[in-house]
């Protein structure tokens, strides 16, 4: 699960590669691993389907290898570990960080807007990131991948409720 890593290779214009996309590079490290047999990527349209198909069965290589690093560079500090809590017992107002991160991802990254707003709209209210603006960002210290979670919050909010 979650092996595109924030899903962020689109909005990355310097991820595009005519050699091999970094969802192929991606599947291809996971399938690498002896200990796995399947992955589960996200299929958004016809097009996944022939990109994710094509990086079956050949192996892991410099070029994905080179893919992989180059998204971490970019990547790393923009994106949530949703399975990461780190920064939950950090939160005065109990914010579900990982939760609201996850459901902007899917709306901004995934192209799954309207799906984002109703698992949102689905949530506690006292879950929600309502009281963010004038909190000093407790989140954002504790977050051990430097993501800036406080106006990442915000701005999910934002997103998720118009």
């Amino acid at each position: 699960m979650k092996i595109f890593a924030g899903g962020m290779q689109g909005n990355l214009k310097s991820m595009v590669s005519p050699e091999v996309s970094y969802p192929q590079a991606a599947i291809r490290w996971v399938m690498s691993n002896p200990d796995i047999d399947t992955c589960i990527p996200t299929l958004s349209s016809y097009s996944h389907v022939e990109e994710y198909v094509s990086a079956s069965g050949r192996p892991l290589d410099r070029a994905a290898l080179a893919v992989i690093r180059n998204y971490r560079e970019q990547a790393h500090n923009l994106y949530c570990r949703v399975s990461c809590t780190e920064c939950l017992s950090a939160c005065p107002n109990n914010v579900a960080v990982n939760d609201v991160l996850r459901y902007a991802m899917y709306f901004e990254h995934y192209g799954t807007e309207k799906e984002a707003m109703a698992y949102y709209a689905e949530m506690e209210p006292d879950r929600k990131p309502l009281g963010c603006a004038d909190c000093p960002g407790y989140c954002e210290k504790a977050c051990p991948y430097g993501l800036k979670v406080k106006p990442r919050l915000l701005h999910s909010h934002d997103i998720l409720t118009a």
